[in-house]
């Protein structure tokens, strides 16, 4: 442990972890709350809003993955928090002028954005941590966004009761520029020659042979999607 600790790389991506993680728990339980007000607790509206800050992990995970390893990890994590910031700004300009209901569309964008960004810190570990500490780095990363699925609504919703809408959206815009100017310390990582010329199409398609050439991976993902489809029924 103390070996992985004394690596820059995994410091820098962990601590920029943290400040993401805090950033989209803030956004997810700060707009749940709002989207409750303007609609007198609506159960659509709630169930929509969980449907745009959720689906796109469903959606473009395979496809965030793969190009994670064409991109530039570096770039793509700074790029996607800057983009983050950016439509939460948009979500703090339509919340000023009065148009809750662009909240909606601006928190598809930011979640869109996460699944690009969050696949380079597994491939800037895999470029800049030993062999032999890439399964604890990716294992602790891996770690923190389960730790925040229990202390994330609880930091969220101490932020919105105590700043209310309009300072929790600026203190996103915060965390995720902080996250920009952690990510900066970054080395370079230029993207491998040799994975350019591999259509992206190909690569998606791998990645569902892959799984369904291999049965557990499938009773995993059978198993997970019992369990979110439970979550949500709850």
């Amino acid at each position: 442990m103390k070996a992985l600790i004394s690596n820059k790389v995994f410091r820098i991506v962990a601590f920029a972890d943290l400040l993401q993680q805090s950033a989209i728990w803030i956004r997810n339980i700060s707009l749940l709350f709002y989207v409750m007000e303007q609609t007198n607790g609506d159960p659509v509206a709630v169930s929509l809003l969980n449907v745009m800050e959720y689906a796109p992990i469903f959606l473009f995970s395979f496809i965030g993955g793969a190009f994670a390893d064409r991109w530039n990890p570096k770039r793509t994590m700074i790029t996607g928090d800057l983009l983050s910031a950016m439509s939460i700004g948009v979500i703090l300009l339509f919340v000023l002028v009065g148009s809750w209901q662009a909240v909606f569309a601006a928190t598809v964008v930011s979640a869109i954005v996460s699944q690009f960004s969050q696949p380079s810190s597994a491939v800037m570990f895999k470029r800049h941590v030993p062999g032999e500490l890439l399964a604890p780095a990716i294992s602790i990363s891996q770690g923190i966004m389960s730790l925040f699925i229990i202390v994330g609504p609880v930091v969220g919703t101490l932020i919105y009761s105590t700043l209310g809408l309009v300072y929790s959206l600026a203190a996103m815009i915060g965390l995720f520029l902080a996250a920009v100017l952690v990510q900066l310390a970054l080395p370079p990582s230029p993207r491998p020659p040799e994975r350019r010329a591999v259509p992206i199409l190909e690569d998606v398609k791998a990645g569902f042979r892959y799984i369904r050439g291999k049965r557990n991976l499938i009773v995993i993902a059978i198993t997970f999607a019992c369990i979110g489809l439970g979550s949500g029924l709850i």
